[in-house]
């Protein structure tokens, strides 16, 4: 059992350092400006993946507050949708989902839905020719366009070599084990 945790913390601490790298540093995976949200989607794989609330807090924390240091936006922001987004995750996962990709999708859409549309009013505020709408077709919806099939690598990763699903099937046919 310890030798699980382990492992499960060096996958979560890699993975953390891999996406950060990806979010900031590769201006190869941007597409007309917008950028895919990695540390989002380790964040949501990870809370759909672990039972621990402790666990996906903490490691979603420390990703949030990686996005605020390099974002230039409202500094604590991210740190908190991710706190929240970690902790509800876990929640639902554990009394009224199911963990599979489409929960992940769910939560992963929804709280990058409320995320950037919290982050859009509060920024409104102090701008006079601020589009909010123009906010969301051209900034929100190529990052979660983007965001799509990174979250589909994340989630395989987390379900492959975190805690094995084996709902997860790379054909169409069902792996049954027993």
């Amino acid at each position: 059992r310890s030798k699980m945790k382990v492992k499960q913390t060096v996958i979560n601490i890699v993975l953390l350092l891999l996406f950060s790298v990806f979010q900031f540093s590769l201006p190869l995976l941007r597409l007309f400006g917008a950028a895919p949200f990695w540390l989002l989607a380790y964040a949501v794989c990870l809370s759909v993946s672990e039972p621990s609330p402790v666990v996906a807090v903490v490691f979603s924390a420390v990703a949030g507050m990686i996005t605020d240091f390099s974002s230039g936006g409202f500094f604590g922001h991210n740190t908190l949708w991710f706190i929240v987004i970690a902790y509800l995750s876990v929640f639902f996962v554990s009394k009224l989902f199911s963990r599979n990709f489409k929960t992940a999708v769910f939560i992963f859409s929804v709280g990058m839905l409320i995320m950037k549309v919290l982050y859009y009013l509060m920024y409104a505020v102090g701008k006079k020719d601020f589009s909010f709408f123009g906010e969301i077709l051209h900034d929100f919806l190529p990052v979660y366009l983007l965001s799509l099939p990174v979250l589909v690598a994340v989630y395989f990763i987390y379900s492959r070599f975190y805690y094995r699903n084996p709902d997860v099937r790379v054909s169409r046919r069902a792996v049954h084990r027993r």
